[in-house]
């Protein structure tokens, strides 16, 4: 026999279908309210080891001033008097054993230029040192057949998000020759590392804790039927113009896509070139990066040869990591003013940088 408590027991109800809608929606709002903080987490946690990263560089060029008093030259190139090519293995290739590397550093031989295609130790390019590359940036970021040189000799070479700070001038190379065919290089720039010129720390008159020594570069696409600014290079008029002539030319430029695009920045460690791991101070960061040749197309020479605005940029929102000769790091804002800019890149402008740019 059933009593009323019986009966109340067995009248329960489940949800109703409004119900059951209220409480998808708010899971919903939660949802879309935790997954905008769990990204800034995340990205502040790349943001901190894309920093440490810099850091780490920063400091193994220093130990490399220590051991060998001046920092590593930027690039080797020229032509010797027997006319071969002088070898150009670039800056970051000569701090590797400072940075924990001493394995890929070890197979490196810096008596004959950077290997390519059917040269021994051709292994080193696939290298991937774990310190030339910022979290943020894209993972995809290879190096294809664009990119790859017509021999194919750089595919899949190892990259790098970091480049050496060049000046704040244009980077533009001069040919000095010597004894023909001897030809000697010299560059127009102002920075720590610059082509055949090892920089004392002593010529940092600027002081070292106001002056670049390396910041970020986003990879390329490598593709040049794809608009992706900061990372690559747009086609400016002109030839040794003055960094404030490219800067104004490449401030009011209108990316092209093909041939007057160039999207293979970082696209190995191994050389010094502005292509491939050093940048400057014209533009500010994030800004567009531009080169100037009389031609209206883009490659590889023109951007290490006829010099340009080389901008530093990143995936970071707002800004580029930063690290000075003192090895202090900064995260610099995309709206710091052009002229402290500027004055970053040079070591040795005679210009007054209040410390907390």
């Amino acid at each position: 026999m059933f009593n009323e408590t019986s009966i109340r027991r067995f009248d329960r109800r489940g949800f109703t279908l409004v119900e059951l809608l209220v409480v998808i929606a708010i899971i919903g709002i939660l949802v879309a309210l935790l997954l905008p903080a769990i990204q800034a987490a995340r990205e502040a946690a790349r943001r901190t080891q894309c920093t440490n990263h810099l850091r780490q560089l920063g400091i193994a060029a220093q130990n490399y001033e220590s051991a060998h008093k001046a920092f590593p030259i930027g690039r080797k190139k020229g032509t010797t008097a027997l006319g071969a090519t002088v070898p150009q293995w670039g800056h970051l290739a000569y701090i590797l054993r400072y940075t924990e590397e001493d394995a890929i550093y070890n197979m490196i031989d810096f008596g004959p230029a950077p290997p390519a295609l059917g040269l021994g130790k051709q292994e080193v390019r696939f290298q991937k040192p774990v310190t030339f590359i910022c979290p943020t940036d894209s993972e995809d970021r290879m190096n294809d057949v664009v990119c790859a040189q017509a021999d194919g000799s750089w595919l899949n070479a190892g990259r790098t998000s970091y480049h050496g700070n060049g000046g704040s001038d244009t980077g533009k190379s001069f040919e000095i020759t010597v004894a023909a065919p001897a030809i000697e290089y010299r560059e127009q720039n102002n920075g720590i590392f610059v082509t055949n010129v090892a920089i004392k720390i002593k010529q940092i008159t600027d002081g070292t804790s106001h002056t670049g020594m390396y910041s970020e570069r986003c990879l390329g696409d490598a593709d040049n039927n794809k608009i992706e600014s900061p990372s690559d290079w747009f086609h400016i008029s002109g030839n040794n113009q003055t960094a404030d002539v490219v800067y104004t030319k490449c401030t009011g430029a209108t990316p092209s896509k093909g041939a007057a695009q160039w999207s293979c920045s970082g696209r190995n460690w191994v050389h010094g070139d502005y292509a491939t791991s050093r940048y400057n101070h014209i533009m500010p960061p994030n800004a567009p990066a531009c080169t100037q040749t009389t031609a209206g197309t883009i490659n590889a020479i023109p951007i290490n040869e006829d010099g340009g605005a080389h901008t530093a940029s990143s995936r970071h929102k707002g800004g580029v990591n930063l690290v000075c000769a003192d090895a202090s790091t900064h995260f610099v804002s995309n709206d710091i003013d052009r002229l402290v800019w500027q004055a970053i890149g040079s070591r040795n402008g005679g210009e007054v940088i209040s410390s907390g740019f």
